[in-house]
């Protein structure tokens, strides 16, 4: 069994603009059209059995449509869809219970696109509340090709942000292998954490 752990794909009728914007400031052509059917086109002609689908928000007033969009497509045809969520939402817990009552199995958080360093109280409340819950977390982690600076996701500040983290039993994934494009940085302040490592193939 083969599984892809990180993907995005967005609904069909927003999944072409998306797409062209999110080329346009990563000067990288996308590998998919950016939809459900193209992910599972990629699945077929790559064996992949299961992708996870990691859903971004970048505003607040995102959350309903983004959410239900992955209650949607999660569980069916090799497809398992995180929620996503932003940190300025006030009523963030009630929201995270509503993202595990519709069976989603975590969150995605992107510091860089949500404009906030992940060790800012907002977001350490954020996933210490996700932790009690049980989901998993997934944490966009260094470099972001189409956001290069800051960094709001260092390495140095995501071992800051796991001291304040109080469950062992947390389930926090660093994607890119800790923190893409500052690896010798994870491997000073990340290693030995109580974290998993994303690895990826570049």
């Amino acid at each position: 069994m083969i599984i892809d752990f990180h993907t995005h794909i967005f609904p069909d009728k927003i999944a072409e603009n998306t797409i062209h914007k999110l080329e346009a400031v990563g000067k990288i052509k996308a590998f998919t059209d950016g939809t459900l059917n193209g992910l599972k086109a990629s699945m077929i002609k790559s064996n992949i059995t299961l992708s996870v689908v990691l859903p971004v928000i970048t505003k607040p007033s995102q959350f309903k449509a983004v959410n239900e969009f992955a209650r949607q497509i999660t569980g069916k045809e090799g497809i398992i869809s995180f929620g996503g969520i932003h940190p300025d939402m006030d009523d963030y817990k009630e929201r995270l219970l509503e993202i595990k009552e519709f069976g989603l199995l975590g969150i995605k958080l992107h510091p860089d696109y949500q404009e906030m360093f992940i060790d800012d109280p907002k977001m350490v409340r954020l996933i210490q509340s996700a932790v009690e819950l049980g989901l998993i977390i997934v944490i966009h982690a260094g470099l972001d090709i189409g956001l290069p600076d800051p960094i709001h996701c260092s390495a140095k500040r995501a071992a800051t942000m796991l001291k304040q983290i109080d469950n062992q039993n947390a389930k926090i994934v660093l994607a890119h292998m800790g923190g893409f494009a500052v690896w010798d940085g994870v491997e000073e302040h990340i290693v030995g954490q109580n974290v998993w490592l994303e690895q990826e193939k570049y």
